[in-house]
């Protein structure tokens, strides 16, 4: 795995992940699925006090990097905050929009990253 693959999307992806030890979603047990639902559901709010827009992933298999059950929240892109560079062909197309955010992430510093923590901490 390339460490560019393990980097957060954006600002503020956070991952929920249930201490039991499951490679597939559909083998996590019940209590713990709704637990995990729980914190998914107070993490998701807790990002969503800025900008509503979210992704919630979870991947069993397909696209699965690491084999134990995680969720992704994944906070929409501000698209009118830093727009992708102009293209002379015409509007961006979807992919083109992400590929274009994937590879301007960036790594937060120590400073940013706990300002950030503490953010959402005051949300939860």
């Amino acid at each position: 795995m390339r460490y560019a693959d393990i980097m957060p999307l954006r600002r503020g992806h956070a991952l929920v992940i249930p201490k039991v030890h499951c490679s597939r979603i559909s083998e996590l047990p019940s209590e713990y699925a709704a637990a995990v639902g729980e914190v998914v559901s107070k993490v998701a709010n807790a990002l969503t006090k800025d900008n509503s827009g979210l992704n919630v992933v979870c991947n069993q298999e397909y696209a699965q990097a690491v084999p134990h059950v995680h969720y992704h929240i994944i906070p929409a892109p501000i698209l009118n905050a830093s727009p992708p560079a102009p293209s002379t062909s015409g509007p961006l197309s979807h992919r083109r929009m992400h590929q274009a955010e994937f590879e301007k992430r960036d790594e937060l510093d120590d400073e940013d990253a706990e300002a950030l923590v503490k953010g959402i901490r005051a949300h939860l």
